[in-house]
């Protein structure tokens, strides 16, 4: 149901301004107004008058699609809770009894994102999905919840007053200068280690408000109101202090976009330019540790992730190896694959790279092995396969995909990683003349044999990456050693089924594993089954 028709629906509007249309009313018994939440994604407030007070009942959104009040029934929708309570006050403050209806000529009122979510929605699966037309609307139909979800999480990066991470005295500096006297209220939002902060100008000083998160991940200032967006938690502290020193009156603006694709005029980026955190390793791999940082760059300071040589007496060797990997990420610009923003030729020689901080897909598919679906798992897999798309696209070979380098910038969201053993080729086929310390297990039976690597044979580690992903993360062939596994692909077998996996997807892993390589799917058909699949 609409309920932009609903009489004694209001839209996004204030508490205040709820309880002055409930007073305009009557203050009888029972007279009640139904409103969206101004701090919860698809949730809603049910207003209410009893005994000439006001009572605020929070409606949430459940994960199955249903509607409840704090510890009472579901529903389907919070038009049937207000049915259910015409009946049964238990939990209420009493009966409801009269809805209030809008005055006549008032609307209910559009929420900010309301007013802008289509085009962001469509602009976001366009950009992230490669789509258009008829296929675009078709994706948002079939992941229209999700969709919305990711967009409002993401919103405040399009605002004019986030300024992304930005340092205390810096944002002090833009709010003090300009236009004297200082006036209240001017404000910006700023990045800071796993949340933000609020900078706002008060008697002619800086004040800084932290925004901390709970335990889910929402957001509250000083035991306030909790929130599940910045933007709506702006929004909020726009229309009133509510324990702030004054509410958010005037933006000001960032500088520049605070997120967009990194300048890159040069591959090389200078060693006092980055603020290594060694207390906080991310992860260890063969080249040495990697760890999370701040790149201070012109304009502002981001988060990014360094990856460090581990002894100083493999440099020289190592860094050739760096450096190829290095080159080839530069050129590669796509939002499925981890973004390169330079070497630091110092010591320890270094990589800097974008920080994707959910990690391994292998890791988080172990921990949310209860919790996380197959339509999710399978939606993070077709991510994979659009980001090898376009690899295939740029002649670049992997030739080590698998799930330990699939990272996770959040639970919704893959990027592929770790190019340290890839090569940019003229041809459809590289070959080397040394085996090296290769993961055998993900390789295509070509390249074991014959140290053979093609885009095909990519097709195969994504045939095995497929498997661990709906294997939740456990490690194929786990009872062989990596050499027993030639002869054993040799003599016909593969890797069993996953019970998780949709049957589509067990077919298409088996034509990854085709002995042949001209036989196996390229990434754009994989791309296009996925796509098929999901959209059903």
């Amino acid at each position: 149901m609409d309920l932009k028709k609903l009489t004694y629906f209001y839209g996004c509007i204030t508490r205040e301004e709820a309880e002055q249309y409930l007073t305009n009313n009557g203050l009888t018994d029972g007279l009640y107004l139904l409103r969206q939440s101004r701090s919860s994604l698809r949730g809603y407030t049910l207003s209410v008058v009893c005994k000439q007070r006001f009572y605020h009942y929070h409606i949430a959104h459940q994960s199955n699609g249903s509607y409840a009040m704090d510890k009472g029934p579901s529903f389907s929708s919070p038009v049937k809770l207000c049915e259910f309570h015409h009946r049964d006050g238990d939990g209420m403050c009493c009966l409801l009894k009269v809805p209030c209806s809008r005055p006549p000529g008032v609307l209910a009122r559009a929420s900010f994102f309301d007013s802008r979510k289509e085009k962001d929605i469509r602009d976001y699966v366009a950009r992230t999905h490669k789509l258009q037309g008829m296929e675009l609307e078709g994706y948002v139909v079939q992941h229209r919840s999700r969709l919305e979800r990711e967009v409002a999480e993401n919103l405040h990066r399009s605002m004019s007053w986030f300024h992304g991470v930005t340092a205390r005295k810096e944002a002090e500096r833009r709010l003090l200068e300009g236009s004297q006297p200082i006036p209240d209220g001017k404000f910006l939002v700023r990045e800071r280690a796993h949340s933000f902060a609020i900078s706002v100008t008060h008697n002619k000083k800086v004040c800084h408000y932290m925004v901390e998160r709970n335990s889910t991940g929402k957001l509250f200032v000083s035991e306030g109101i909790i929130f599940d967006t910045l933007w709506q938690m702006v929004e909020h502290y726009k229309s009133k202090p509510d324990g702030l020193l004054t509410s958010l009156k005037q933006v000001c603006p960032a500088p520049e976009p605070a997120y967009c694709s990194p300048e890159q005029p040069s591959l090389y980026i200078e060693e006092d330019l980055l603020v290594l955190d060694h207390e906080n390793e991310l992860g260890k791999g063969n080249f040495g540790s990697v760890v999370p940082a701040i790149y201070k760059r012109p304009t502002k300071e981001i988060r990014v992730a360094v990856k460090m040589l581990k002894q100083a007496e493999e440099v020289d060797s190592m860094k050739a190896d760096i450096l190829k990997e290095a080159l080839i990420m530069q050129k590669l610009q796509h939002q499925h694959i981890v973004m390169l923003y330079g070497v630091c030729p110092g010591d320890p020689f270094m990589l800097v790279l974008e920080l994707v901080p959910f990690g391994p897909l292998n890791k988080y598919l172990r921990s949310q092995r209860v919790k996380i679906t197959v339509a999710e798992i399978t939606e993070l897999m077709y991510q994979v396969a659009l980001g090898m798309e376009y690899l295939e696209e740029k002649n670049v070979v992997h030739r080590d995909l698998a799930a330990r380098n699939v990272l996770l910038a959040d639970k919704n969201t893959a990027k592929i990683s770790d190019f340290g053993l890839s090569r940019a080729v003229e041809s459809d086929c590289y070959q080397t003349s040394t085996a090296g310390k290769w993961p055998l297990k993900w390789f295509a039976p070509e390249s074991i044999e014959y140290y053979t690597f093609t885009s095909r044979s990519d097709v195969w580690s994504f045939g095995v990456t497929l498997w661990e992903a709906f294997s939740y993360g456990n490690k194929p062939y786990s009872d062989k050693r990596g050499n027993d596994v030639l002869k054993f692909l040799k003599d016909g077998h593969r890797l069993p089924a996953p019970p998780a996996s949709p049957s589509v997807l067990c077919d298409l892993m088996a034509r990854c594993w085709l002995a042949c390589p001209s036989d196996r799917p390229s990434f754009k058909n994989i791309k296009d089954e996925f796509m098929s699949y999901l959209n059903k």
